[in-house]
């Protein structure tokens, strides 16, 4: 199926984007430009019409989208169909095995835009030991970690992203115009609420986030985020949390928990940790990060206590799914000004919190993910990372720890990205400290 208008009269609008993907629109305007990357490494060349046939399926799926800013003010941008992006980007020449990091980095920084395209990219790079690397980035603002796996794994099937088609930019520009005056209409008492709540919300929220986050200016240079995955057994994963009285869930929050400790994160001895808690009735057709955030406060000196650790991350996501939060400021979105959009990010997903740990358990990753070129690769790599952030600007952020997890082909796979103002920010000292961190908790793991 296409995703593209199909220019039938009385078409309607595109769907609205939502108020979350909408202020990860204006966090990317303000310097903070989240990606999702997807890499793969496959045992042998790749015959060129595979990789087409690859990229084809991928635009013609979620990842076929964009989003198109309301000419009316304060009006929420649509959703619209993508044009058909750059073809895939195969590297002219073999490279060693030990450039791939640098190769992944560089795919990272190639430009996506969400709103003009391309969204996403496909990169495909031969190795000289005979080996293929394939990267997928795509703007987080299009979609989120669970649609990632989703449209790869529909890609790889030949399956289409089911829905109806999207119309092109400013296709239906009339009814756009007439359906957004309604609907900021419609938005009027969510912003009155939404006012009702903002002092409140912020006086009891930015004291403790700015007294641990800060760091003067370091500069406008572009700062390099390191990654590094750890691979384990899953068998031996879940006997390890067994053994230590918990769960996977709960051994993964008390690595991240120690990670952050470790990394300088932790704040007067306890490491905050940021879970994603996705809304199921939402509709990823419509809403590209259907999320809410749980804050989970980890004492690092109860870290080894797994049975402390899951009561504390079920408590914290209870929460989110029964009590009020931040997320009632979402209406006031459309409504920020540029210079207050840090602000409100800060409260709304979660930023104002002392250094954070960003931890998302993502489950079981879909079997059709690994065989994305039609025969399964050897493994999966996802990752999640700013792209063109300054080093200034991650300082004064407190810096970067983001961990992902999940579990393929029986192995569990954990993506550790960290930049840290205060530290070298390389893979080898990442990777001690992801190796001397699993082996606090007896796990042994390949780490790269």
């Amino acid at each position: 199926m296409t995703r593209r208008g199909s220019g039938r009269p009385g078409d309607v609008p595109g769907p609205l984007v939502s108020h979350v993907d909408q202020l990860l629109l204006l966090t990317r305007s303000a310097g903070q430009d989240a990606i999702i990357q997807g890499l793969w490494r496959f045992d042998h060349p790749l015959e060129p019409a595979t990789v087409q046939a690859v990229h084809d399926a991928l635009g013609r799926g979620v990842l076929a989208r964009l989003m198109e800013r309301s000419v009316v003010p304060f009006g929420r941008p649509r959703w619209v169909a993508a044009p058909r992006p750059p073809g895939p980007d195969v590297a002219p020449e073999p490279r060693s095995p030990d450039d791939l990091w640098d190769w992944a980095d560089a795919q990272v920084d190639l430009p996506l835009d969400p709103e003009r395209g391309p969204g996403w990219r496909m990169g495909v790079l031969p190795l000289t030991d005979g080996t293929t690397v394939v990267s997928v980035t795509a703007s987080h603002c299009i979609i989120d970690g669970f649609g990632y796996f989703d449209a790869v794994a529909r890609a790889g099937s030949g399956e289409a992203f089911p829905g109806p088609p999207l119309p092109m930019p400013d296709e239906h520009r009339a009814a756009t115009i007439r359906a957004d005056l309604r609907q900021t209409l419609r938005d009027l008492p969510a912003v009155a609420r939404a006012l009702g709540q903002v002092g409140r919300s912020f006086r009891s929220r930015r004291p403790s986030g700015r007294s641990g986050v800060g760091g003067a200016d370091r500069g406008d240079e572009l700062a390099t985020m390191s990654t590094v995955v750890a691979m384990v057994a899953s068998d031996d994963w879940d006997a390890r949390a067994i053994a230590l009285g918990g769960t996977d869930r709960s051994l993964l929050m008390a690595v991240a928990a120690r990670l952050g400790e470790r990394l300088g994160r932790a704040r007067r001895g306890v490491s905050t940790l940021l879970v994603p808690v996705r809304d199921l009735d939402d509709d990823p057709e419509v809403t590209a990060n259907p999320i809410a955030l749980a804050r989970v406060g980890i004492a690092v000196t109860e870290a080894h206590d797994l049975p402390r650790v899951r009561a504390a991350t079920g408590a914290a996501i209870a929460r989110v799914r029964t009590e009020p939060d931040d997320r009632v400021l979402l209406p006031l979105v459309p409504f920020v000004p540029r210079r207050a959009v840090t602000a409100v990010s800060e409260g709304v997903l979660g930023l104002a919190d002392d250094r954070p740990v960003n931890v998302s358990f993502l489950g079981e990753i879909p079997e059709g993910v690994l065989g994305i070129a039609g025969t399964p690769a050897r493994w999966f790599w996802p990752r999640g990372v700013d792209r063109k952030v300054t080093s200034g600007s991650l300082a004064r952020r407190g810096g970067v720890l983001t961990v992902h997890a999940g579990t393929l082909d029986g192995s569990l796979v954990v993506s550790v990205t960290s930049y840290q103002p205060e530290l070298a920010n390389t893979r080898d000292a990442l990777q001690a400290v992801v190796a001397e961190t699993l082996a606090e908790y007896g796990v042994q793991a390949e780490i790269r």
